[in-house]
């Protein structure tokens, strides 16, 4: 089953709260990546790229809070131990004791912000479906927040912004 697509057979707030906690789990193996990246990154424009790893960072952590704490406010628990993170996500974990050249930094960087955007775009249309406001803003902050940061990836890579 893809990581996108709801759990049948159960409410629509317990399949936003799956797919939220998927969200989490996402984000949070995101976040150890992105920073992996930031200390293992070598090239040779490491003095432009590595300050704005540690934005892209900064930026993941606010999403992964923002996250869990939607899930408390429901009274219930988000799913966060890295174990069980990292068994959820789709996002493999990155090797913290690998040199990572420009294209394989920004080719990880792409697809871990393709993950997170079909999650979050996928978690927007189920709250809009039900009504759950609160959560189809969030999803749409982090949608907006990893588009952004996709663009300036997509760039980087090709050379141009185009999808």
């Amino acid at each position: 089953m893809d990581e996108n697509t709801p759990v049948q057979n159960t409410n629509p707030r317990e399949a936003c709260l799956k797919l939220m906690n998927t969200l989490l789990a996402s984000l949070t193996v995101f976040e150890r990546n992105v920073k992996i990246l930031h200390w293992n990154y070598q090239s040779a424009d490491f003095v432009s790229v590595h300050p704005w790893l540690d934005d892209v960072h900064d930026d993941v952590c606010e999403c992964i809070d923002t996250v869990a704490e939607e899930i408390r406010k429901g009274d219930f628990f988000p799913n966060a131990t890295l174990a069980g993170c990292v068994e959820v996500s789709s996002i493999q974990q990155l090797d913290s004791a690998v040199v990572y050249s420009h294209d394989a930094t920004f080719r990880e960087l792409l697809n871990g912000l393709n993950s997170i955007r079909g999650i979050a775009d996928t978690l927007s249309t189920m709250a809009d479906e039900n009504k759950f406001w609160t959560i189809q803003d969030m999803a749409n902050d982090i949608l907006k927040r990893m588009n952004h940061h996709t663009y300036f990836v997509k760039n980087t890579l090709t050379g141009t912004t185009e999808d």
